[in-house]
């Protein structure tokens, strides 16, 4: 198994620190979603947000978390026995984790320790913090799939489609509190969604809202109602913050030149209902 990590990073060009802890990173949640499959997790959960985009969509940037949602409430869901069967699945490729628990038992920050016989540069391993969150009290409003992987080793897993990812982008804009930060990785895979022409779901968004409590219950967002909330939304944002939050995670940061309010206003009124 460790050749199978020498395997996978030579699929990566390393030209810098920076490089190095993102594909490390990135193999590292590959082996996760690997034993998560191996133990049956997707058979009640769904993977969304960042690393669903990077690693089944394309993306062109890397992710720092991995983030997941039941495929309905249950207060009662106990994450343990995934968690034991991951170290395993980790400790198999050569790698000791620790689990740091945050504000509840479905939230947990990763760092990892890895065996000397692997051969990486210990201060990569130190650099890497890996964000771990199962969203147990969410609806689910999303559409999701299967998909297939070959490496580190043949798996599959529940995800949800690019309509669904691309929802969720949209509505964690919307419901950033402060009026002038917004994560820039969120504003960044908006971007690309956007340019691969992906549509949207009004009704989806519509039901996460009311649930996030950024619109009441009898209230029903328009297309354009929308664009106007987003469009409100870029006015404000400090894009020189942004940009720190996702210049480590992609390859040429003059992509980030054109970040301002009318780069994000002319992308929103492209925006389109499925």
């Amino acid at each position: 198994m460790i050749n199978v990590i020498q395997t996978m990073l030579n699929d990566y060009k390393i030209k810098n620190f920076d490089d190095g802890v993102n594909a490390v990173r990135e193999i590292i949640q590959q082996i996760i979603l690997t034993g998560l499959s191996r133990c049956g997790f997707f058979d009640v959960a769904i993977l969304c947000g960042e690393t669903a985009s990077r690693i089944y969509y394309k993306l062109d940037r890397f992710s720092r978390d991995l983030n997941f949602i039941l495929l309905g409430p249950n207060e009662y869901f106990m994450a343990g026995k995934y968690l034991d069967f991951m170290a395993r699945e980790l400790n198999a490729y050569g790698l000791d984790v620790e689990f740091i628990t945050k504000d509840d038992n479905q939230r947990y920050v990763l760092k990892f320790i890895p065996k000397p016989y692997l051969g990486i540069n210990l201060d990569i391993f130190n650099e890497i913090r890996l964000k771990f969150e199962i969203d147990t009290e969410s609806q689910n409003f999303g559409v999701y799939e299967f998909e297939f992987k070959e490496l580190p080793s043949p798996h599959k897993i529940r995800l949800f489609d690019k309509e669904s990812l691309f929802n969720d982008i949209i509505c964690d804009i919307l419901n950033q509190k402060s009026n002038y930060k917004v994560s820039g990785r969120i504003l960044y895979d908006f971007a690309y969604y956007v340019e691969k022409n992906t549509k949207i779901n009004l009704f989806s968004i519509n039901e996460k809202l009311i649930e996030m409590e950024v619109i009441s219950e009898d209230e029903s967002l328009k297309l354009q109602d929308l664009k106007e909330l987003l469009i409100k939304k870029f006015e404000r944002i400090n894009y020189m913050n942004a940009k720190k939050d996702v210049v480590s995670l992609i390859d040429d940061e003059v992509k980030l030149d054109v970040w301002g309010e009318e780069y994000f206003t002319e992308l929103t009124e492209k925006l389109k209902e499925d």
